[in-house]
Parts: structure tokens; C-alpha cells; sequence
């Protein structure tokens, strides 16, 4: 799942390069830089737990501190020298529309990497490993975080990048009209839902599978993007399936091949809406103000 959404960031910049300027990037960068310190189960090799049973039915759980460089009050300001260095990167390597030399390709990667774990920390910094994994990244020297990333993962994410632009190098070079990781009218509505790429009017969607095989759950969430632009903003006419690693693209016609007769779409999407949303309203009505406390990982308590 990492190197498919780096992977995500990484072809994004093939048509725009402020990649890193989206609603989970900065949501992580603000997340990491409120975070004081990072607080994981100490499991003690003898017991191989971090819980301790003290008497009474009552038990006690240790934890080790890690601190974060991160934290906006240490003022090593890692988040502003992270973007600060991407955006000198971009402007120098200058990558809309073109293959980049190995070397600016494989730092362009190693930049997406940390974005996909901001990524994964905007969009739920709870119970995930991304959380841990930049905090030990994190550094004021970016080009120490940079080295940092896992040497596998950056070939891979290389690798896919290659393969895309060889297949799309056509679209990549030609096009007039690009949006990036957007967002539609109704993603509120189902918790958040944002597309990879609208370029000249098709939603592209890649996938970085290792099966060869466009599956059902694809196509719905095709159809499910479509029926979320409640009134057709983005006018989504067509749409692709991307196999990255295998280099194969399907493409669709959005009313022939997904949802069939383009004659009554808004009453559709109506439907759908009305029922998204009526859906929600029972979820939260359904909610115990019980269910509404949580706590947060990492909380040190006596507990029974």
C-alpha cells in the first residue's frame, strides 16, 4: 500500500509537480508537528508483553518514549526544511512532461515515499505504522531522511514510475488539462474520497497490484467517484485502469461501459445521494455518547 500511493504522488508529478499541496499531506505534516513525543508498548523479552498483572485483578503497561523531532516546539523546523527542499527540487528539476535523469528520478521517489506516510498519518494517525516510521526518519537535515528511506521500497516506486511514463508518455506530453488528488461534492459524506487524476476530462485511477486483473471493486469505485460529483462538476465523460506493473490500461466510457444511459443522471445521482446521506444520518444517530470517548495510543493507565 506505501509504494502504491507513492507511487500515486510520483505520476501526479508528470503533469503538476506541487504534489506534496494536498488536504492528507498537510493534515500529516500537522498531526507530526503537534505530536511531542512517541509512545510504543516496551515489550519485555522475558513475559513478551508490555503488560504487567500487579494484584487485584488490576494490571499495569510500559511503555518507551520516543522524542519527536518533529514537534514544532523543539524548533528544528523538519516540516518547513522537508517542503522548503522539495520545492527548490521541483523547480530546479522541473518535472511536468518528462522523463527525469536516474539520479533526480530516484530523490524525486524517495521524497514521494515520505509523502505517502504523511499521507497515511493525514488520513488516520492512529493505530498505523507511519506514525513511528517519521518520527525515527525525521531529521533537520532532509538529505539524512532522504537516505533514510528503505532502499527496496525506492526502486520499486522507480521502477513503476519508468513503466508508467513509458506507457503514457503520449498523454503526458500532450496534455491541456490536468487536476490532481481532488476531491467530489459528496466525499464528505462517505468519510473522504479523492481521485488520483482527471486529465482532459478522464479519471485516471492506477493500481499497483501484483495481479494482472481489473477486479469488480475497481469498477465500483469508478462508478462510485462518478456518482459522488453530484452536479457534474467535473464532467467525467470517460475513465482508465492503469496496471502499473503490468503496463496494461482499460479504458471506459462512462455511460456505455459503467453506468449505463446517460438520459437520467442526475436523478441517479439524487438516489444516491439521498441515500448516502440518510445512511450517515442513522450511523450517527446510532452512536452511544459511550462510544464517542476514545484514547489516544500510547496513554499510560492503571487499568482492571
Amino acid at each position: 500500500m506505501l509504494v502504491g500511493t507513492a507511487v500515486d504522488y510520483r505520476v501526479r508529478a508528470y503533469f503538476r509537480r506541487h504534489i506534496h499541496k494536498t488536504n492528507a499531506v498537510m493534515h500529516g505534516l500537522t498531526f507530526l508537528c503537534n505530536l511531542k513525543e512517541f509512545e510504543r508498548p516496551y515489550i519485555d523479552p522475558e513475559r513478551n508483553t508490555n503488560i504487567e498483572a500487579i494484584g487485584d485483578g488490576w494490571y499495569w503497561e510500559e511503555f518507551e518514549v520516543t522524542e519527536n523531532p518533529w514537534y514544532w516546539r523543539r524548533r528544528r523546523r523538519v516540516a518547513e526544511r522537508l517542503l522548503s527542499s522539495f520545492g527548490n527540487f521541483v523547480a530546479k528539476v522541473k518535472p511536468e512532461r518528462r522523463r527525469l535523469a536516474p539520479e533526480a528520478e530516484e530523490r524525486f521517489c524517495r521524497y514521494c515515499i515520505l509523502f505517502a506516510y504523511l499521507d497515511f498519518i493525514g488520513r488516520s494517525p492512529y493505530g498505523n505504522s507511519a506514525v513511528e516510521r517519521m518520527v525515527l526518519l525525521g531529521s533537520p537535515k532532509v538529505g539524512n531522511m532522504l537516505r533514510a528511506v528503505d532502499a527496496n521500497i525506492v526502486a520499486d516506486v522507480v521502477a513503476l514510475s519508468t513503466k508508467f511514463y513509458e506507457q503514457q508518455s503520449g498523454a503526458i506530453k500532450k496534455f491541456k488539462k490536468v487536476a490532481i488528488g481532488g476531491i467530489l461534492e459528496g466525499s464528505g459524506d462517505i468519510g473522504g474520497a479523492d481521485f488520483d487524476l482527471i486529465v482532459d476530462g478522464c479519471l485516471m485511477e492506477l493500481k499497483t497490484t501484483l495481479q494482472p486483473k481489473i477486479t469488480t471493486a475497481h469498477l465500483r469505485q469508478l462508478v462510485g467517484y462518478w456518482l459522488l460529483d453530484y452536479h457534474d462538476a467535473w464532467r467525467l465523460r470517460s475513465a482508465s485502469i492503469t496496471l502499473v506493473r503490468h503496463g496494461h490500461t482499460q479504458h471506459f466510457d462512462v455511460y456505455r461501459d459503467l453506468v449505463g444511459s446517460n438520459s437520467e443522471i442526475s436523478a441517479v445521482r439524487s438516489e444516491f445521494r439521498r441515500v448516502i446521506q440518510g445512511t450517515a444520518k442513522l450511523e450517527r444517530a446510532s452512536i452511544t455518547p459511550g462510544e464517542l470517548r476514545c484514547t489516544q495510543p500510547g496513554q499510560r493507565t492503571l487499568q482492571r
